[in-house]
């Protein structure tokens, strides 16, 4: 068992996050007279609402990924990114090479 309390779990985790990322929850708990073992736990809170929409939203990109190259692949054929006639339609940009 951990002899921290839980405050000095909340501080602990306070100073592993940024300022910037924190500060949203802080002033929430404090606008309702908390403090900031309950800025933590919005912080928590929200970490498990965001963890919620991972598999519906890698749903979505694999629904759409297939999508777009069902839709490709109807012009360019099965092999449509090794297709010439696929890199010649896409635009001319300059920038960058990775």
């Amino acid at each position: 068992m951990s002899s921290m309390s839980t405050l000095e779990v909340a501080k602990a985790i306070r100073l592993s996050i940024s300022s910037a990322r924190i500060s949203t929850y802080e002033n929430a708990a404090l606008a309702v007279g908390r403090g900031l073992d309950e800025a933590i736990t919005l912080y928590a809170w929200n970490a498990l609402v965001s963890a919620a929409f991972l598999t519906p939203l890698h749903l979505c990109e694999v629904i759409v990924r297939n999508g777009v190259a069902d839709a490709i692949a109807s012009v360019y054929g099965p092999r449509w990114p090794w297709s010439p006639g696929f890199e010649q339609s896409l635009p001319n940009v300059t920038g960058p090479v990775f």
